[in-house]
């Protein structure tokens, strides 16, 4: 324990978009990250009409129920608990089915596990585009999928889908970035309160997460530089392949380069893969 107290002073580990699954899985191996609230999220309602439907497609084999992150996941939790016609508990009796869920991610699936009970089918996949591919090759019985998102959702899932099965988009929250300003400010704020940290480790669940992230870390280089124990390049991890593909591009527009920032990307994201990415690179 003595030597993970040493590691967390001499590192300062920043992610965006804080959830207690994230937390614990840093706690796991004796870290303490400084979450950044890059996002505001806002859960929105759904329609009796549109639950309606999530109830019945988890009863059809020929239907799915789509989760591609936390957020959507909690959102539809949310809406279900506060539907006086359908709580929560009510999902319980679905166990006798065999519900098709579908999720990217493993905290994805954990988080269907633990607010919604039920368990998603295993895939391989890392990314929307892989799943629809999987739900294609693996499970030609689906004909019809509700992709639970917010609207600023990314494209590639119903890229794949929609030439061969019917997909509706049920927006249960909507994301918006915080301001350049209020990001750096918290940015700042954390260098300051650990003057002796060598390393600086931002790790990012997505593009839009990002993005705040990175405008407010080219215009705080200097303050950065301040810091006469922080070793440059900053190291920037990527959750997954996609939003890497989309962050490598952020960081060239930024003018980011590697002696600036160093890009590591988590091609088969978890959360105890990032941790010990995280690890091995503040050793």
């Amino acid at each position: 324990m003595a030597q993970q107290q040493m590691f967390v002073q001499a590192a300062v580990v920043l992610c965006t978009d804080p959830t207690p699954s994230r937390k614990q899985a840093f706690h796991a191996v004796g870290l303490e990250p400084t979450f950044i609230q890059a996002l505001q999220v806002q859960y929105e309602s759904v329609s009796t009409e549109q639950l309606d439907g999530i109830i019945d497609a988890l009863k059809q084999p020929s239907k799915a129920l789509v989760f591609t992150s936390v957020h959507a996941v909690r959102g539809i939790a949310n809406a279900l608990d506060t539907s006086p016609e359908h709580e929560l508990s009510r999902l319980s009796d679905l166990q006798a089915f065999p519900c098709n869920v579908f999720t990217v991610g493993q905290q994805t699936s954990k988080a269907v596990a633990e607010l919604l009970g039920l368990i998603a089918q295993s895939t391989s996949a890392s990314n929307a585009a892989d799943l629809g591919a999987e739900i294609l090759t693996d499970f030609p019985q689906v004909t019809s999928v509700l992709f639970c998102c917010c609207p600023a959702r990314r494209p590639e899932l119903l890229t794949v889908l929609e030439a061969q099965v019917n997909v509706e988009e049920i927006y249960c929250y909507s994301t918006q970035p915080r301001s350049i300003e209020a990001v750096g400010d918290d940015l700042s704020a954390t260098l300051d309160q650990t003057p002796t940290a060598k390393y600086l480790v931002l790790a990012v669940f997505s593009p839009r997460g990002a993005e705040p992230c990175l405008k407010a870390l080219s215009l705080r280089l200097s303050h950065l530089q301040d810091h006469v124990e922080l070793t440059l390049p900053v190291h920037l991890i990527s959750f997954g392949p996609t939003t890497g593909a989309e962050v490598q591009q952020m960081l060239q527009q930024h003018g980011l380069g590697k002696d600036k920032v160093e890009h590591f990307v988590l091609e088969t994201p978890s959360m105890q893969a990032l941790a010990a990415k995280v690890v091995a690179l503040t050793r």
